[in-house]
């Protein structure tokens, strides 16, 4: 502020896995939504974000497409009010680091603000890793139909106590909801073939004003291992879900 300088903050997300190449070894895109949706709800999130920071435009590295295939989000991040009222999807920041390959130990020094994944242990002080959101949408100007906030649990099993706490209010009621994968290896028929799975989503509902713009913590506490289970519980996604239709 206060300068000349113009500032465009970029954007380059990977969702899915990369399963070859130079860039092989990033981590399995985890839904519940479609690798297309989640992206373009997760960008729109981050360009709102950008510009609440004082932002000029926007920045898009790596962006392979057609005319077609990023269309939409070409369209929208280019000003903060083409972005309004457009489902969101804030997003914990996530590190990724790699041991094998040409890239091993690349992103070690540029990846340090990570927050997840992050691995959950019973504190004395009761106490568990701490999200912060920027919340960029003015709920009371642009009133959406849902605001639900969410994390994703690896190797959540049933007995396991798992508190989540928004702005230091413990969220209730919280409903926690199987990461189901399936593998259609076999089942070209798209069947579904479980009911549970090694993951899980646990969510919770949001009226509009707690979720004002700026800055908001989330707190994930383990309260409670299933004391049969020799495994830590390991926080991979915290994010803020935004709808208006």
């Amino acid at each position: 502020h206060g300068s000349d300088t113009l500032v465009y903050p970029g954007l380059d997300v990977w969702l899915a896995t990369i399963p070859s190449g130079e860039h092989a070894g990033t981590e399995p895109f985890v839904g519940p939504e479609s690798v297309v949706v989640k992206d373009t709800m997760r960008n729109r999130a981050a360009a709102s974000t950008y510009y609440r920071a004082g932002a000029t435009g926007i920045y898009t590295f790596n962006w392979y497409a057609n005319r077609d295939s990023r269309r939409t989000l070409l369209n929208e991040i280019g000003s903060p009010e083409t972005l309004r009222r457009t489902d969101k999807i804030y997003s914990s920041t996530h590190r990724s680091l790699r041991t094998t390959g040409p890239w091993r130990g690349a992103l070690r020094n540029d990846r340090i603000l990570g927050e997840v994944p992050v691995r959950l242990k019973r504190t004395l002080t009761g106490e568990g890793p701490t999200v912060t959101f920027d919340v960029a949408d003015n709920f009371a100007i642009d009133a959406p139909a849902q605001v639900e906030l969410r994390v994703r649990l690896d190797q959540w099993v049933k007995g396991d106590e798992v508190q989540m706490l928004w702005d230091g209010i413990e969220r209730n009621p919280v409903t926690t909801t199987y990461d189901v994968q399936e593998d259609f290896v076999g089942n070209p028929s798209g069947a579904a073939t479980r009911d549970v799975g090694p993951a899980v989503w646990m969510s919770s509902q949001l009226r509009p004003e707690e979720a004002s713009p700026g800055p908001h913590r989330v707190k994930v506490i383990l309260v409670k291992r299933n004391e049969r289970m020799g495994t830590d519980i390991v926080l991979t996604n915290v994010e803020l879900v935004v709808t208006f239709a």
